[in-house]
């Protein structure tokens, strides 16, 4: 029987896309170019733990072919989750929404401060290398116990205690 004729569970199946994927042919969104299209590039945080205190972009902006600079001042402060399922109406069982688009308070290395769009990728690339960011680092919190001991500094703006969730279930 051929991989593409299996229907039961436990039998393989090919995937649609398969080959295509294997011999580097399928097309990504990164693949895709239009008329135009414009670039941007993060600017991100090469501290693990603290806050931008202050952000200059003058600089970036000023370079031909920048369209525009955004920082966490100019987005929404909306959350959401990071952890990849999908949305759900019941509350309970969805993900944490833990992130903001852009950041002044960063809590790893690379989180986004800042983001640059420019008319190609190079000039993008190099405006976000123009950006200078002013850090006050705080501590680096590494163990769940550290997070929870007393006088951590918050990573999360309620503490650092995301969620607790306690099962039970017959004799261990």
């Amino acid at each position: 029987m051929d991989a593409r004729e299996a229907t039961a569970t436990g039998e393989s199946c090919m995937r649609v896309d398969a080959i295509a994927k294997v011999t580097g042919r399928a097309r990504y969104t990164d693949d895709y170019m239009m008329a135009g299209m414009c670039f941007a590039k993060y600017v991100r945080s090469p501290i693990a733990h603290g806050y931008a205190i202050n952000i200059n972009y003058e600089q970036a902006k000023s370079l031909p072919g920048v369209l525009a600079v955004f920082t966490w001042e100019d987005v929404p402060n909306f959350p959401f989750a990071t952890a990849g399922h999908a949305w759900t109406l019941n509350e309970d069982k969805r993900d944490i929404a833990d992130r903001f688009l852009l950041n002044r308070h960063v809590r790893h290395h690379g989180d986004a401060v800042a983001i640059v769009v420019a008319r190609d990728e190079l000039t993008a690339e190099k405006a976000a290398l123009l950006v200078t960011v002013e850090w006050e680092e705080l501590p680096v919190i590494t163990t769940p116990e550290a997070a929870l001991a007393e006088g951590a500094v918050n990573i999360h703006p309620g503490g650092n205690l995301l969620k607790q969730t306690e099962m039970a279930s017959g004799d261990v």
